[in-house]
């Protein structure tokens, strides 16, 4: 019996390396059909043209294939500590609602019935990446009719343990991963508490510089796996001005700035 489902493949594609693809992550990029990626504007070419070269670098000379670019809409711009989390997520959710209206008119027009499409997933299609979830909205609809694998890929987590040379996790202690506004919101309050490991992500407000403490050690990354890429190291208070300077240097080079940073109580490492 013939299969009339449009397939999808969330393929992760690492932190910017093309050599952290997996040998799983090259044998669905010649599996697909047709490559979905959106275009996030002219400061963000690079992760565009990095997701196209990844394409050329994997795919073999024989496997024919297309790539169908979207335009992807602006996220709303929320100052930190504005919203509740309710308001936050229904800004949010709203946004999901126009890129997966988007998609799935996108799917409807150029993946025919029975092949497969992708999109390429900075990182890990399953850690702070909307990707799965969007999809999930889609394959809602009986319209499309999909079928969806999910490829893990290298997170810049992982890289930045890596870069650094250190354990993501503490003996016996536990690691938190939340975000620059989360992260915000928790030192705002009067008597706050860390865990041994605190991973932050999506943070373009470099909370760490507003944590007056000198019982933590920074180790810092920006646009991993490129030829941007930054590692910055020490405690905390001795090492804050050097991650911002250095920050603000790559985002004037490439154009675009993706960092994250590890923070680790002294006395747990």
């Amino acid at each position: 019996m013939s299969d009339d489902r449009r397939h999808l493949l969330l393929i992760g594609i690492g932190a910017g390396d093309p050599q952290q693809l997996t040998l799983q992550a090259i044998d669905a990029l010649n599996r697909t059909d047709v490559f979905f990626m959106l275009d996030k504007g002219q400061d963000k070419d690079e992760l565009l043209h990095f997701r196209e070269a990844i394409c050329r670098r994997h795919i073999a000379p024989d496997h024919d294939y297309r790539i169908v670019t979207l335009p992807n809409p602006p996220r709303p711009q929320v100052p930190y500590g504005a919203p509740k989390d309710d308001a936050y997520r229904a800004i949010v959710a709203e946004w999901h609602h126009q890129r997966s209206a988007m998609l799935a008119d996108a799917i409807q027009d150029t993946l025919l019935p029975g092949q497969t499409g992708a999109f390429l997933v900075w990182g890990d299609p399953s850690l702070y990446d909307s990707t799965i979830r969007l999809i999930d909205r889609l394959s809602a609809s009986a319209t499309l009719n999909l079928g969806t694998d999910v490829i893990p890929g290298i997170t810049s987590v992982q890289m930045l343990c890596a870069l650094h040379r250190i354990p993501l996790n503490q003996i016996g202690e536990s690691v938190l991963i939340t975000t620059g506004r989360k992260l915000q919101q928790l030192i705002n309050e009067d008597e706050y508490q860390l865990p041994a490991t605190t991973v932050v992500m999506l943070d373009g407000n470099s909370v760490f510089q507003h944590i007056q403490r000198d019982d933590l050690m920074l180790y810092w990354g920006a646009n991993l796996g490129t030829e941007h890429q930054a590692l910055i190291s020490g405690p905390l208070q001795e090492v804050t001005q050097r991650a911002l300077g250095k920050r603000e240097e790559i985002k004037a080079k490439a154009g675009w700035v993706m960092d994250v940073f590890i923070i680790i109580k002294k006395q747990c490492y």
